[in-house]
């Protein structure tokens, strides 16, 4: 669409030469104006388009129309006489171009501790169009990816928007795709979509521990003997010790297998030293060999804080 600015019509003389229709002519194109855009009628001053006009290449022209009078007779001995005229004309907008994503290259990673005031990522895209206009104007939004609402978007003005977490992600580690869509406010609206690739890692909050519920393997100890037969079969027992640690453990005799025989309480005990016997079943006498073991119980969170006493009067004077 066209629209331009000055008014084209035909100059008075007050010669005989008012009997000959003026002769117009497109003489001029400034700088910044593409040659051949435009052609005027040497006799009716019409001026139409020529060419293809993009008004993302360029906006607007500046056109100087030139008029003659007495043209046909008087141009050729100097009797014409001429006049100027500059017209501009801009280029109206049309909704021609797509919005254009910023490529966001890879995973953005985040840690299952996000601080939810940082942003996750920001989204950007441009459109060619006019920005003046709504042609030129987007606006985005998540249409996909996000069943489990842990992510929101929020569209900080006309080419770019935040990505930002709705709540804490601990425990919900692992790869989410977003589709973000990116729509411009021409009428009709030109509309592209993009994936977000967000990789939510596992931060190491966690130290290994052992599930050590009654009848759970502790440890596994073997021992062998070079002996045939009896003198080499081997048997497993646990010796007595003085602090009764014994009691908490038991041994399979064949198989080596250490179990909790007793519940584990870290407040009352934290370190128990067991002594595991080997023995073959040799006649007449067996050998034997000791393993001294030390078993370190990890502290759970069982207890809640307790005032010293349920009542304190406090006297003010």
């Amino acid at each position: 669409m066209i629209e331009y600015e000055g008014h084209m019509g035909y100059q008075q003389t007050p010669d005989s030469a008012l009997r000959n229709p003026m002769v117009q002519s497109l003489s001029h194109v400034n700088v910044k104006s593409a040659p051949g855009k435009f052609q005027i009628h040497p006799t009716t001053g019409v001026l139409n388009v020529s060419d293809s006009l993009n008004r993302e290449e360029q906006s607007s022209y500046m056109l100087i129309i030139e008029a003659w009078d007495n043209y046909q007779f008087g141009y050729a001995n100097g009797e014409s006489r001429n006049a100027f005229k500059q017209i501009g004309v801009n280029i109206v907008d049309v909704n021609d171009e797509v919005p254009v994503f910023e490529p966001i290259n890879g995973c953005v990673t985040i840690t299952e501790f996000h601080e939810l005031r940082e942003v996750v990522t920001v989204v950007r895209a441009t459109d060619a169009d006019d920005p003046n206009t709504p042609n030129g104007r987007i606006l985005f939004s998540i249409v996909s990816g996000n069943k489990l609402g842990l992510f929101k978007l929020e569209n900080l003005d006309y080419s770019s928007a935040r990505i930002d977490a709705v709540h804490s992600l601990k425990g919900l580690y692992g790869n989410y795709t977003l589709v973000v869509q990116a729509q411009d406010l021409g009428s009709p609206p030109n509309v592209v979509s993009t994936e977000v690739n967000i990789c939510v890692t596992d931060f190491n909050d966690n130290a290994p521990h052992f599930n050590a519920t009654l009848g759970s393997t502790i440890i596994q100890v073997h021992a062998t003997d070079d002996d045939i037969g009896l003198n080499g079969a081997v048997r497993y027992r646990l010796k007595q010790d003085l602090m009764g640690n014994w009691r908490t453990f038991s041994v399979d005799s064949e198989s080596g297998i250490i179990l909790l025989k007793q519940p584990l309480d870290r407040e009352k005990q934290k370190i128990y030293e067991i002594r595991v016997e080997a023995y073959d079943l040799g006649i007449p006498t067996p050998l034997s060999s000791d393993l001294d073991l030390t078993v370190y119980v990890r502290n759970i969170n069982d207890y809640e804080p307790q005032f010293l006493v349920d009542e304190m009067v406090i006297k003010f004077t």
